[in-house]
């Protein structure tokens, strides 16, 4: 499971920070009062199996009651004012863009135990006492632990796994009551826990505001996970499921408790609906019940952890196989948000948050073609896929035949062309948040952003880009892809749309990207953006304020080639399959022995980024052509005779998908 010890981390955090006062904690040896409810008394056994993950799939859901919240139908639940920056932002949170991982298989997860009134009640010292509760409401401390515990690792979440939240649940059958501790342990004839908590769960009772339990949220886990015998047993699953997200921040009904404040995180509590449209008809039929209580019952962020894991038993029975596949083709873009803290009733739609703050605009100046020197390089990150050292990164093992490959695609072999003049290539401009923001109708709506997270939809397209020619690229031709390409220096954004075109008052694009670069943020895999490799363009280009500026290039330039198949990291898209041709993204960087001292001085820096830092195969195009900004300055009688003088020949191919840990 990715991010194990994170999750670890941050749900033994969750318990110390907002909301609570673990500093120092309690005494574990004085409980506190358990939570004010009446005794409870046996409601009768329902046909639960005794035993390590019984059969219970003749409850229904947990929960007794219909409108507790995790027996809530949300499938016309209204949604969240900001659900689309929402899900835009969980999306950006890791490289997979919010895919779907199932957080339980037959050799991880989480184990229950169905125990009943027979179980005898054993002590359990806490070490977080202040919300932890010594008993079951009105009747003795203790939690009904197997004696087989003590010895069987099966009955703990991970025992003996390092990181592991080692979670212990048990499930009363006699009275209807869940029992779940946190970072269990037994030694020496003694069982402590982090934190402990008893649902009953023929109520609706919800901890108290500021309370944690096993899990961050203050919920109870087991009501959300999902089981081996739901899944393959007679009856539709009946109840919401629990999940985490890698940021959060804050808590919204039903949760009861909040864990880190990670800016720009999301609200625990929060849910999620799986799009009606979501056609599941192609999965296995057990897959096909989970997913359809994903529409009906929806998805509950339980803990920080995992982007988009969906917490299940661990049992052996489960055939990853199976799973994986299934979960691994949902996307958080597949999903809407329920209106936040929303429990039923009709309440008022929150107010979108706001966005985050902005980063010194240090000394960009706005207007076309303004001078971005002083941000060093586009993306902030060092680690960035642009502004990684490729000089001694190794090499590819079939090196020589790909260079062979490119020089055969035309008769000038590999001959290298600047790809940008005085009178073409790709302009670009500097905007503030001043600028207004105007829609913009989108050919490709499934691999587009309509706006940047946390923003409302649109773009910054300025007011002179409907009438200056100079905006877009190759505007008033009849080809070429028209990009506009935006810079923001105020949210550090880039806005970038292809086939870019206005008329009728109306702003349409065949493709619209956004780029927040002081991330490490990359496109979903299998999206493109306004270049077929679904990479930032204007990150790549060569830029006359850089070329004739004082500092190095310190960032990879791109670069089309004639043909291209697939495509590896950094890309996230490829656009043909040429049989047998290299893939987008692939990298490759100018000989250390091409001597470069004869050129003229910013011809000699082009070309040493181009050994430093490489350069990206970007785009299917002309063979061999840089990219970079269409520039009145630039001097054809100096670009043409050097970028003519090299050749493919004189590059080398770095290993395909290289990452700096590779």
């Amino acid at each position: 499971m990715q991010l194990r010890n994170i999750r670890v981390l941050f749900a033994a955090l969750a318990i110390s920070v907002a909301g609570c006062a673990h500093d120092p904690p309690l005494a574990p040896e004085s409980p506190p009062l358990v939570s004010n409810l009446s005794a409870l008394h046996d409601v009768g056994d329902v046909e639960a199996t005794l035993g390590l993950n019984g059969d219970m799939s003749d409850l229904g859901p947990l929960y007794v009651p219909a409108d507790n919240w995790w027996n809530l139908e949300v499938t016309n639940a209204p949604l969240d004012a900001s659900s689309n920056i929402l899900v835009a932002t969980i999306a950006m949170y890791e490289s997979t863009a919010g895919r779907l991982h199932p957080d339980f298989g037959s050799v991880y997860g989480m184990p229950y135990t169905v125990v009943d009134n027979t179980t005898p009640l054993v002590p359990v010292t806490f070490a977080y006492a202040s919300e932890s509760d010594a008993g079951a409401p009105g009747g003795p401390a203790g939690y009904p632990i197997p004696a087989a515990a003590a010895t069987d690792a099966r009955y703990i979440e991970e025992e003996g796994v390092a990181g592991s939240s080692r979670h212990l649940l048990m499930y009363d059958k006699s009275r209807r009551v869940a029992f779940e501790l946190y970072n269990a342990s037994y030694a020496n004839g003694k069982w402590t826990a982090g934190s402990g908590a008893v649902f009953p769960t023929t109520t609706n009772h919800r901890r108290p505001d500021g309370w944690t339990s096993a899990d961050a949220a203050g919920l109870c886990m087991q009501a959300g996970l999902v089981r081996y015998d739901e899944v393959y047993g007679s009856l539709p699953i009946r109840h919401a499921l629990r999940c985490t997200v890698r940021q959060v921040n804050g808590f919204v009904f039903p949760a009861s408790h909040r864990g880190p404040s990670d800016s720009g995180g999301m609200p625990l509590g929060l849910r999620f609906r799986l799009k009606q449209s979501f056609d599941t008809s192609r999965y296995p039929a057990p897959m096909q019940k989970i997913f359809q209580a994903m529409k009906t019952y929806g998805l509950i962020v339980a803990d920080r952890g995992s982007n988009m894991y969906v917490q299940g038993t661990m049992d052996s029975r489960w055939d990853n196989s199976v799973l994986n596949p299934a979960f691994h083709a949902l996307r958080v873009t597949d999903f809407d948000v329920i209106q936040r803290g929303w429990n039923g009733g009709s309440t008022t739609p929150p107010p979108p948050p706001p966005p985050p703050p902005p980063p010194p605009a240090g000394d960009v100046a706005l207007g076309l073609l303004s001078d971005l020197t002083p941000l060093g390089t586009l993306y902030a990150p060092a680690d960035n896929w642009w502004n990684l050292r490729v000089d001694t990164a190794p090499l590819d093992p079939n090196s020589s035949s790909i260079i062979s490959l490119i020089r055969s695609y035309e008769s000038t072999g590999g001959r290298m062309h600047p790809d940008f003049t005085p009178s073409y290539g790709i302009p670009y401009c500097v905007v503030d948040d001043s600028t207004p923001l105007v829609p913009v109708s989108l050919g490709n709506t499934s691999e587009s952003d309509r706006g940047a997270p946390g923003y409302p939809t649109g773009y910054p397209i300025p007011a002179a880009a409907t009438t200056n020619l100079r905006y877009i690229e190759n505007s008033g031709g009849l080809d070429g892809d028209r990009h506009l390409l935006i810079y923001n220096r105020d949210n550090r954004m880039v806005y970038e749309l292809s086939y870019a075109s206005y008329s009728g008052g109306v702003w349409s694009a065949g493709y619209g990207a956004i780029f927040k670069v002081d991330s490490n943020y990359r496109r979903p895999e299998g999206w493109t953006s306004t270049d077929a490799a679904g990479l930032c363009v204007l990150a790549g280009l060569v830029r006359y304020d850089e070329v004739y500026g004082p500092d190095p290039i310190r960032h990879a330039i791109r670069c089309s080639i004639k043909r291209t198949n697939r495509y590896v990291y950094p890309a996230s898209h490829t656009a043909a399959t040429d049989e047998g041709a290299p893939p987008l993204g692939m990298r490759m960087r100018l000989k250390a022995d091409v001597d470069i001292s004869g050129y003229p001085a910013p011809m000699r820096k082009i070309f040493q980024a181009m050994k430093t830092y490489g350069v990206i195969v970007a785009d299917r195009g002309g063979n061999m052509y840089v990219q970079g900004t269409m520039d009145s300055r630039w001097d054809n009688g100096v670009l043409n005779p050097a970028f003519h003088s090299l050749d493919a020949s004189d590059f080398e191919v770095i290993k395909l998908g290289w990452k700096p840990t590779s």
